[in-house]
């Protein structure tokens, strides 16, 4: 943990603990991050930083304030986090299509069964008129 932030209900900062945060670099909390962190108890974002790096913050609300928490990844290490993430959502993709290409067999498999009963049904129904 790299940084460390304690507010009161609509106030200023009254803690703040910063070893390792480019804290001018990235916004604070606004509103509607408040408010969503009221909502659901906490809330996550991601951000780069203008040098390259990434920031990764966690929002805890409660009536009394919020805690903001948060981590700094420099440029040397936010990178391969981001091609990571990047292998791990190209994974992803190629596994659903896949997944959908194993489907295709079996949707013809019953596309071609639905038409052989309808082609015994009405086989069945015209030799009955005869």
């Amino acid at each position: 943990m790299d940084y460390l932030e304690w507010r009161r209900s609509g106030g200023p900062p009254v803690a703040v603990s910063s070893p390792r945060w480019p804290v001018r670099e990235v916004a604070d909390a606004g509103a509607d991050w408040v408010a969503d962190a009221k909502a659901r108890g906490v809330s996550r974002r991601i951000e780069a930083t203008h040098d390259g790096g990434q920031t990764g913050r966690s929002l805890f609300a409660s009536p009394s304030g919020t805690l903001l928490v948060g981590t700094f990844e420099p440029p040397a290490e936010a990178e391969p986090i981001g091609s990571s993430d990047a292998a791990t959502s190209a994974y992803d993709d190629a596994e659903s299509r896949a997944l959908l290409a194993r489907g295709h067999p079996i949707l013809l498999f019953l596309l071609l069964a639905f038409v052989v009963l309808l082609a015994a049904s009405g086989s069945a129904s015209s030799s009955r008129g005869a």
